[in-house]
């Protein structure tokens, strides 16, 4: 199969650059368009090939691998033309400052998350138009349904075995 070769070429190929992505992408993709491969079949296996490689890339025992060698190698190893380095992130627990102030806004922006939920839950029964009475002003005020956006994707559900 052809999609294969394009494969195994790209992950034997001595540059990984993006532009070598998006060259083995854009064959997968002419492989489909020109009727060479199943456009299902060829889905469902790039979909199984970006989940293993989430599962592998997301391992704990790949990470703590992977940068203990790059700490050997020293700032910036290379492979493929990739540069592969250590990077630190910062996170902040804010709620462990014990500031009172902090506090209460999240609780407000709770209290407002909860409420917007509640409106929209509302406005998604509301099918036509509807007078409502603006509590803060006494105005009646006509409101409309929602209008209601629609997409389509594909979803792919592997076996468990």
């Amino acid at each position: 199969m052809e999609e294969t070769t394009t494969l195994q070429k790209f992950i034997s190929a001595p540059v990984l650059s993006k532009e070598a992505q998006a060259n083995v992408a854009a064959d997968l993709v002419a492989q489909v368009v020109n009727g060479n491969v199943d456009p299902i079949t060829a889905f469902v296996q790039m979909k199984a090939i970006g989940e293993v490689a989430e599962q592998f890339l997301k391992n704990a025992d790949i990470v703590a691998l992977t940068q203990a060698a790059a700490v050997e190698r020293g700032k910036d190893a290379q492979f493929g033309g990739a540069k592969v380095g250590i990077t630190f992130t910062t996170r902040y627990d804010y709620m462990s400052s014990n500031d009172a102030e902090y506090a209460e806004l999240m609780r407000a922006k709770e209290d407002i998350d909860t409420k917007i939920k509640a409106r929209q839950m509302f406005l998604k029964s509301v099918t036509d138009t509807m007078d409502v009475l603006d509590r803060t002003t006494g105005e009646v005020v006509t409101i409309n349904a929602p209008i209601p956006t629609k997409s389509s994707t594909l979803r792919v559900t592997f076996a468990k075995q």
